[in-house]
Formats: structure tokens, C-alpha cells, sequence
């Protein structure tokens, strides 16, 4: 069970990886492009239109696999803990504590999105190192 776990872990964690990565890679680039209102209303739609079952069962479904690798290997192996540890904090918790707030305070607010994208950026290059690092932890324990 645990090697699938593993395996089902690394794939989420890739593909989360993949996508903060094209935030801050490109979305996020083109959007600073935008004239503002153009920018924060894309933004806000990508917002909207990422909350789908797909999208979610990846962002929930891999920090649920991550307590599992914990709990069914027993805290045994330090690049398991690691890659668990980094994902949890790194993805889940600063989108939940940084990215959403920002997300939910750009749809209310127009005058926002200047600081909007500077900091909702810098915490997303944030996610993206974190789950990046988390894959490679991961990988590691393969090794």
C-alpha cells in the first residue's frame, strides 16, 4: 500500500508543482502585462474556473495521500517526513494562509491588484519551491 501511496503522492505532487510553476513562470508574467482591470478580472476568472473537481481532487487528494505515507510508513524514513512535511506546509498551507486571502480580497477590492500581484507572486514562487522540493525528497527516498 505504501509504495502506491508513494507513487500517487509524487504524480499530485508533480502536477501541483507544474501548475504554481506556470503561474510564476507565465501566467503571472503576462498578467503584470495587462492594463489592471484586465488583469485582476483574467485573474479573478482563473480563481473561478480553477475550483473544479479535477483541480481539487489534486490540491486536497495529495496532502491526504502525504498523511497516509506518515502514518503507514510510521514516521520511519526522514525523506518521506521531509517530502510529506514540505508539501503539507508549503502547498496547503500557504495557499490556504497567503494565496486564497489574496484571491478573496482581489475580488472585492479593484484598487488591489498591484499589490495583489507582487505578493500573491512572491508567495506562489514560494509554493512552487516547496513542492518542487517536495518531489525531489520524495524521489530521493527511491534512490
Amino acid at each position: 500500500m505504501f509504495n502506491i501511496f508513494l507513487l500517487l503522492f509524487i504524480v499530485g505532487n508533480s502536477i501541483i508543482s507544474g501548475i504554481f510553476f506556470s503561474f510564476s513562470n507565465t501566467i503571472m508574467k503576462a498578467l503584470a502585462k495587462s492594463t489592471p482591470s484586465n488583469g485582476r478580472q483574467v485573474m479573478n476568472d482563473i480563481n473561478r474556473v480553477i475550483i473544479n473537481p479535477v483541480f481539487m481532487l489534486l490540491f486536497l487528494g495529495t496532502p491526504l495521500l502525504a498523511v497516509l505515507l506518515l502514518f503507514v510508513g510510521g514516521f520511519s524514513n526522514l525523506w518521506i517526513n521531509l517530502a510529506t512535511i514540505s508539501h503539507i506546509v508549503g502547498s496547503l498551507g500557504v495557499t490556504i494562509t497567503q494565496n486564497v486571502p489574496r484571491n478573496n480580497r482581489l475580488e472585492k477590492a479593484s484598487d488591489y491588484w498591484g499589490t495583489y500581484l507582487k505578493k500573491w507572486t512572491f508567495w506562489n514562487h514560494i509554493r512552487t519551491i516547496f513542492t518542487i522540493l517536495s518531489t525531489i525528497l520524495a524521489v530521493l527516498y527511491l534512490l
